[in-house]
């Protein structure tokens, strides 16, 4: 292969529907015989007006373009310059969909998307953008939105990504090329080649590596430990300075208050209590409680469990702080990371797709074979080692591990398998790392997930009774019931038949009574083609009544003409569903007593599914429209995305299922995070969780950070309190202080919205100003993901990052890669979600105040999480800039003030906000 069959392209258009939008500017690079780079660049007039989110996003102008040439004063040119090459582009069927529509005619090349390209040779990768692409290679070509710098960048980006392609073994590639051979792409085509140069150079006699030198490392190094014998004195003394822990860790200096911490956890292993821990930024809580826990694991022959609420934080406790302790503590201890089964791919139904790979279409054969490179770099078989997106993760769910239909024992790659090699090194562990869903998923199952243990740490703790009240919801959705029900119907499929055609295909004349089951059969297939009739009904129903987004089912609603033709639709539903059910089992009850149980085995299992899972449908519809009962709440929402509809049970507390099951059936508990107390005190969380009080420790220990001094607290208090203002007014005004503030603060800055609404609004009116002001706006949702958007701020000192929800916490960006962060609004939930509203009138029969005892310190919480973005390090220094005027206006604002570890601000009109911040960066060397 040589440079000269290649030609890169990209385009700019005005839309991305080739239907009804045009191009408006093309580029495309390509190299003679003789080596020489020849360049095709045109801004093209595409006959209709140019909209400005497009100038804003490439700016082009409709000045730049109104002479420019059209498609047919250029179309001999570009096939000529084009010809017979090989096309490069990124995310091909776009431009090349665009190109066809304009040319009047489909393209005969070949062509390689890098996008594809990109995500096989690079599962773990956030993004695949031309953007994130070029920076993980570090390639000197920043895209621009314009399309001869991009396809400059597209042409350094495939000759980086031909590099790792060459450096992959050639086993791995003839896999890859068995899945892909058989279509005539480009890239099938180029994986070939590949293939056939590797063969061709290929050294037969070299010797293939069998150790596995990390287990032999780990195995050497565990000879030189010696047991431990339990000492709270010995572990203090780790952190001083000379010892274990310290005198690994570069510049270590020794934190009081994470020795304190060390001591509160050791006290309540050794006396069988409760601790609440408070630990600010900067205490090393990881280390503090992980010590202590894997030290009474490895002496008192105990196993220990940690809880984090994100799958992230369990990754960066085993990678990271787990990897550092096995270095250096003195003794001997396994850990392990254990997650829910269909975390995990089965591989018994990956033989089966591998097996009927020819039947799958190009994207599928391509995620297959990303999954088998995967599989190969990864070896844990675990989904959020490999970035996986819409359709794909749905995928994945089809290989993945799922208990009624594991053959267990049965299974040829039991010995192989993911799951149980988890399960057994979690079972072989002194300390179990899990996330609050495992942990809770356990707990109502009786414990039959986790190995027995009597001693836990909680941490991310303040999300615990969020993750329980999901735990203890039942829900139908209206999707999954007709996935599920298209599971049994297809007649035929390129990985396997519906339920019914796979039953149908193993029947014999030796089965006695065929016409029982053939009966069965087509009774079942009947009700379940009546169930997709009337999922379409109730679709049909919420397309009438758009309104009916997210509603509470309370007494007034119950005579609403909507709710009467919903439970007329759902009793039909559920009927059918019930008899669907008997038809499943009876079929199910037969098979099993008198057929060959090795031959059926996996239709039984498939069978035993959905009926365990009809049996759930049918009783959460029944209790739903029943709706009684002060202790839960009842609510529907609709997701227009998936034409969905989700019935919810909620329990409107969950403190005493968090006592009954959790925390009066463990010896002791630790419960952590930097965020656990309201105004310095942890009597909200203590009555959430239903902790007892008369056995729980509490300790608060602040940040050892010099808060006034690294960072500066502004309030705007010139703007209009949120909750007495129009929407269009307190837009406007947000709009025009948010714009002169992120003019001084600039880049670096990270902007905390409430509403995902008020967050695209503020995006389309600031767009354009900031990007005069040279500055680059990211939001979430809009041009960008988390882990994008997070890279961004990290990589560009002129990023301004517009987030919302998942932005206030979790998010650590220590040093200059985040100098500000500006809240919007107070992070007060919507008083009209279902489980808010409940919640707070609960609290009002009580005798209690919803808002005091409920909504105020929900959002007090929240907004430390906020405010903690900035301040990660010693070494940090910003400001926070406040736009709600409550926090000093209104009484409750104390609660917020005086919860942050920094007790003073300042408050003003917008200009004074702006000239303190300038102050402050021009004299902090900002």
């Amino acid at each position: 292969m040589v440079q000269f069959n290649w030609v890169f392209l990209d385009l700019e258009t005005t839309g991305l529907q080739p239907e009804r939008d045009k191009i408006i500017e093309i580029a495309a690079l390509s190299m003679d015989e003789n080596g020489e780079k020849q360049i095709f660049h045109h801004l093209l007039n595409p006959e209709v007006p140019l909209p400005p989110h497009i100038t804003r996003l490439t700016g082009i102008t409709g000045e730049m373009i109104r002479t420019a040439p059209t498609m047919a004063d250029i179309k001999k040119d570009l096939l000529e310059f084009l010809g017979q090459k090989v096309i490069v582009a990124h995310n091909a069927a776009f431009d090349l969909g665009f190109l066809e529509k304009a040319l009047g005619f489909p393209l005969p090349n070949l062509y390689i998307d890098t996008v594809e390209l990109a995500k096989l040779l690079l599962p773990h990768t956030p993004s695949y953008s031309l953007r994130n692409l070029v920076r993980t290679y570090q390639l000197n070509q920043e895209p621009a939105h314009r399309a001869l710098p991009d396809t400059r960048a597209l042409e350094k980006l495939f000759y980086a990504l031909t590099d790792t392609l060459k450096k992959l073994p050639i086993y791995a590639l003839q896999e890859i090329c068995s899945f892909l051979q058989d279509n005539p792409q480009g890239l099938s085509w180029y994986l070939q080649e590949i293939l056939k140069d590797q063969i061709r150079h290929y050294d037969f006699t070299q010797q293939l590596e069998t150790a596995c030198v990390e287990e032999n490392e780990k195995s050497s190094t565990a000879k030189n430990k010696r047991a431990f014998q339990w000492s709270v004195k010995a572990l203090e003394e780790m952190f001083l300075p000379g010892g274990y822990i310290a005198g690994q860790l570069l510049n270590y200096q020794t934190r009081t208050p994470q020795i304190q911490m060390l001591k509160a956890v050791a006290k309540v292993l050794e006396q069988e209590r409760h601790l609440l821990v408070e630990a600010g930024t900067g205490v090393g809580k990881s280390l503090a409680y992980l010590v202590p826990a894997l030290a009474w694991a490895v002496s008192q022959g105990e196993k220990i469990v940690v809880a984090t609420h994100t799958i992230a934080l369990q990754e960066q406790l085993a990678r990271g702080e787990i990897k550092f302790l096995e270095k250096v503590l003195p003794f001997h201890f396994s850990a392990a990371v254990l997650k829910g089964r269909n975390n995990y791919l089965c591989l018994h139904k990956w033989r089966e797709f591998k097996e009927a790979v020819h039947g799958l279409s190009w994207p599928e054969k391509l995620l297959m074979s990303r999954i088998s490179l995967w599989l190969r770099e990864n070896g844990t078989g675990d989904r959020d080692s490999i970035n996986l997106r819409g359709w794909e993760k749905e995928f994945f769910q089809q290989v993945s591990s799922v208990k009624d239909i594991c053959l267990g024992s049965n299974c040829p790659f039991i010995g192989e398998c993911f799951y149980q090699r988890a399960k057994q090194k979690a079972l072989e562990a002194d300390l179990i790392i899990v996330n609050h869903s495992l942990l809770l998923s356990d707990l109502k199952l009786g414990e039959a997930l986790l190995p027995k243990y009597q001693y836990l740490v909680v941490d991310e703790a303040h999300h615990l009774e969020e993750e329980a009240t999901k735990q203890f919801t039942e829900t139908f959705s209206l999707y999954a019931l007709q996935k599920r029900i298209g599971a049994l119907l297809k007649k035929d499929n390129y990985r396997k038949f519906g339920l019914f055609s796979f039953i149908q295909s193993l029947l014999t004349k030796e089965v006695q009574d065929l016409g029982h089951i053939q009966n069965r059969l087509a009774d079942a297939q009947h009700l379940a083609e009546n169930i997709n009739m009337q999922i379409h009904d109730i679709l049909c129903v919420l397309e009438e009544n758009p309104s009916l987004e997210l509603s509470r089912v309370q007494e007034g609603v119950k005579h609403a003409a909507w709710w009467e033709t919903l439970n007329i639709l759902f009793a039909n539903l559920r009927s059918n569903i019930v008899g669907l059910l008997r038809e499943l089992q009876s079929l199910y009850d037969y098979i099993a007593a008198e057929l060959d149980y090795a031959t059926w085995e996996i239709p039984l299992r498939h069978l035993k599914a959905h009926i365990n899972e009809s049996v759930v449908e049918a009783q959460v519809i029944e209790n739903f429209f029943a709706a009684g009962g002060e202790e839960k709440v009842y609510w529907f929402e609709r997701d227009n995305a998936l034409k969905d509809l989700r019935l919810h049970i909620t329990p409107i507390k969950v403190a005493q299922q968090l006592y009954d099951h959790l925390f009066i059936s463990k010896t002791g508990t630790v419960l952590t995070s930097a965020t656990l107390t309201v105004d310095g005190s942890f009597a909200f969380l203590i009555e959430q969780l239903g902790l007892p009080e008369e056995l729980v420790d509490t300790l608060q220990i602040p940040s050892p950070f010099y808060y006034d001094e690294q960072s500066l607290l502004l309030v705007d208090s010139s703007l209009p309190d949120p909750g007495k203002t129009s929407e269009e007014l307190y837009s406007l005004a947000i709009q025009e202080a948010l714009l002169k503030i992120l003019l001084v603060t600039g880049g670096r800055t990270l902007v905390l919205f409430t509403s995902y609404k008020q967050l695209r609004l503020m995006f389309d009116v600031l767009h354009d100003p900031l990007q005069q002001a040279g500055l680059e706006l990211f939001a979430d949702g809009i041009n960008g993901s988390r882990s994008l958007l997070v890279e961004e701020l990290k990589v560009n000192p002129q990023a301004v990052v517009f987030g919302a929800n998942a932005f206030w916490e979790g998010i650590d960006l220590p040093g200059a890669a985040l100098t500000s962060v500006i809240m919007v609004k107070l992070p007060f939930a919507p008083p009209n979600l279902p489980l808010v509203e409940a919640r707070v009138e609960a609290l009002t029969h009580e005798g209690k105040d919803g808002f005091y005892g409920y909504s105020l310190p929900q959002a007090v919480l929240r907004f430390r999480q906020g405010y903690g973005r900035l301040i990660r390090t010693v070494e940090d220094w910003g400001v926070i800039v406040v736009l709600d005027n409550r926090i000093v206006k209104k009484r409750y604002g104390k609660k917020f003030i005086n919860s942050l570890p920094q007790q003073k601000y300042y408050a003003g009109d917008t200009g004074f906000v702006v000239e303190q911040v300038r102050k402050w960066f021009k004299t902090s060397g900002g």
